[in-house]
């Protein structure tokens, strides 16, 4: 397993990593698969 995103240049042109304090401003739709990973990752470290 490796850090590095892996974009196959089909499904993903682009992939970052972000630590959760340093987010982009512009986020993901709410009905969108990484949205919701990064709602419930918010949701868990809250706890």
């Amino acid at each position: 397993m490796t850090d590095e995103s892996v974009v196959d240049g089909r499904e993903l042109v682009a992939a970052r990593w972000f630590p959760l304090d340093a987010l982009p401003a512009k986020l993901p739709p709410a009905y969108s698969i990484s949205r919701w990973l990064i709602d419930a990752t918010r949701a868990g470290v809250r706890r």
